[in-house]
């Protein structure tokens, strides 16, 4: 019998304990705190004590503020493209282009690569556009590093076949991209936006076919 009661007093205790747990558990949920009068009615959390942001940002976290942030972004990009301009020595009237001056034909792989819609631009001011020199840059080179200075040799470019239909305009179209992690490399001695070898034979080679008459302008 003795044995009884103190198994069952094991029991109670046990199940006493769980449930001073699961009360003290649903106050700390429900608010409740007797010590300092508050009933449980106010669930709204507190202002922290210190301040925890350290990089504020100019724009609220808003639909207005996200519009006002890209509005500002736009017109920073016009002001950088206005101020970063360099004015070109403009040789013989070639410029401004005119859909009169015939096709355009568009060489090096900073065209489509680093200039994405220049050739739907251009078909729409309503010139006449040389797609399959664009598309031996776009899809068909093989010699293109994003990360690096780089450009097709140029007898890539007169096996391709497409220089037997030139005419018109030719637009050489050099560039350089870089980014974090991945900066265009040239080599430990050289500066990358000095020509590559690579280049300087495609402004050759256009030149020379630009003084040879297949091509009336070139830009």
């Amino acid at each position: 019998m003795r044995r009884t009661w103190k198994g069952i007093s094991r029991r109670s205790f046990v199940l006493g304990t769980a449930a001073a747990a699961v009360m003290a558990g649903l106050a700390g949920l429900t608010g409740c705190d007797s010590g300092s009068g508050n009933d449980g009615g106010d669930s709204t959390p507190q202002a922290p004590s210190e301040e925890t942001q350290y990089f504020k940002s100019d724009y609220e976290y808003t639909q207005e503020g996200e519009q006002k942030l890209v509005d500002d972004e736009h017109a920073l990009y016009s002001q950088l493209v206005t101020e970063g301009t360099v004015l070109l020595k403009n040789e013989g009237a070639a410029l401004p282009l005119s859909p009169d001056d015939g096709k355009i034909m568009v060489f090096g792989n900073a065209g489509p690569q680093w200039m994405k819609g220049l050739d739907e631009s251009l078909k729409n001011a309503g010139y006449d556009f040389d797609d399959a020199c664009w598309e031996f840059y776009a899809n068909g080179s093989t010699n293109v590093e994003k990360v690096a200075v780089n450009e097709n040799p140029w007898s890539d470019v007169e096996g391709a076949g497409f220089l037997s239909g030139a005419s018109g305009v030719a637009v050489v179209v050099l560039g350089r991209r870089g980014a974090e992690g991945s900066d265009c490399s040239y080599g430990s001695e050289r500066d990358y936006l000095i020509l590559s070898p690579e280049e300087k034979e495609m402004l050759n080679g256009v030149a020379e076919l630009r003084r040879g008459g297949t091509f009336g302008k070139m830009i």
